[in-house]
């Protein structure tokens, strides 16, 4: 696999785990919280492994079914389209 196709969604997947978990953090504190639109757009561009793993580590919007929704279908094309490409 190339590696200038893994180092992107590498990075992007990462961000995405981190901002969950530090959205999470931050609600717990009572402090500024990241838009959902934000985590959501994360997941969207690429990031959706990443966020699924953020939502699961810090039990964070597990209960919001539209973050799943996001998360699984945007996993599914990204997945499909980085399969496709390869």
């Amino acid at each position: 696999m190339n590696l200038t196709l893994i180092l992107p969604f590498a990075a992007l997947n990462l961000v995405s785990a981190v901002l969950f978990i530090w959205d999470k953090h931050r609600a717990r504190r009572g402090g500024r919280r990241l838009p959902e639109a934000t985590l959501l757009l994360c997941c969207v561009l690429g990031g959706a492994a990443g966020g699924l793993l953020g939502m699961v580590l810090a039990h964070h919007k597990t209960r919001k079914p539209l973050f799943w929704a996001v998360c699984l279908i945007s996993l599914a094309f990204w997945g499909a389209l980085v399969a496709a490409l390869c």
